[in-house]
């Protein structure tokens, strides 16, 4: 998929991996997401960066203790809130990965399932908890690098940044969200910091809260 030919190339995979820009080309095609500018960038910049961040963060919550566990203590509230966002997040998107999935494996009316997509506003459903899971994840990293924390809380912050550079939600991308669009060497580049002698505070910014892009009025 080029520049020039994202546009006629149907989006395709696990939905549970998609951000919001790639739910609203399945529901309502090209020209519906091309009237949102920050959507259409996602879409067409950022589809293997967000899935391979929902990955880790799949990935983060298999081997982290249940979000309604009783604290030992361990980890920070901060961090517990993000296992709380993740919970919310993933209970909703495989839901309407299981109502895709069954469409398609018994020849279903696709474009009933497309309307009734529309009709519940799973765009902006999905929109709405990346952009809490975004919020999550910087709230983990600022505590994890608040002077005076425990070092093995302080070496997930390269991760948590990372996640920051990989996760979009509605067009809102990046550890630093003015930048622009992420690099494979931005990635690599904070991730690699627990591995060298900088400090996190040396690629720390502050965030810029910019709120996701709602989608409205779309008629089935």
């Amino acid at each position: 998929m080029g520049p020039l030919s994202w546009h006629l190339v149907d989006i395709g995979g696990d939905c549970r991996y998609w951000p919001m820009s790639a739910w609203l080309q399945f529901e309502c095609g090209w020209r519906e997401l091309s009237k949102y500018p920050p959507l259409s960038h996602e879409y067409q910049t950022q589809l293997d960066f967000h899935a391979l961040g929902i990955t880790a963060l799949q990935i983060l919550a298999a081997l982290s203790p249940p979000a309604n566990k009783e604290s030992t203590g361990s980890i920070t509230p901060q961090i517990k809130a993000l296992q709380v966002a993740w919970d919310q997040y993933w209970q909703n998107v495989t839901g309407f990965w299981q109502r895709l999935l069954n469409v398609f494996r018994t020849g279903g009316d696709q474009n009933a399932l497309k309307v009734a997509c529309i009709d519940d506003g799973v765009h902006n459903i999905v929109g709405a908890n990346l952009a809490a899971l975004r919020s999550a994840i910087r709230n983990a990293f600022d505590a994890c690098n608040a002077a005076g924390t425990e070092a093995y809380l302080r070496q997930l912050c390269p991760l948590f940044a990372a996640l920051l550079e990989l996760v979009s939600s509605g067009g809102t991308v990046g550890f630093k969200e003015s930048r622009g669009p992420s690099t494979w060497q931005d990635v690599y580049r904070l991730i690699s910091v627990g591995e060298s002698h900088l400090g996190v505070q040396e690629v720390q910014t502050e965030p810029h809260h910019i709120s996701p892009v709602v989608v409205h009025e779309l008629h089935s």
